[in-house]
């Protein structure tokens, strides 16, 4: 699902104002940026997709 320019900075200050001050863990940097995608994340079940198995979790890349 495409996110807005609204939508990526909503997501932005919600992101800074939970992980204050947090530099990332492989490139040190502090000023994040997120991905004008949203994606969802579901348990693997060896390829099958499975119908009400369980939660889908909305992931964006920083």
């Amino acid at each position: 699902m495409a996110l807005t320019a609204d939508q990526q900075n909503q997501l932005l200050i919600k992101l800074n104002s939970v992980w204050k001050n947090r530099s990332c863990l492989m490139c040190g940097e502090k000023n994040w940026a997120l991905s004008n995608s949203i994606f969802e994340m579901r348990e693997f079940h060896g390829g099958d997709i499975i119908i009400g198995s369980g939660s889908i979790f909305p992931v964006s890349f920083l």
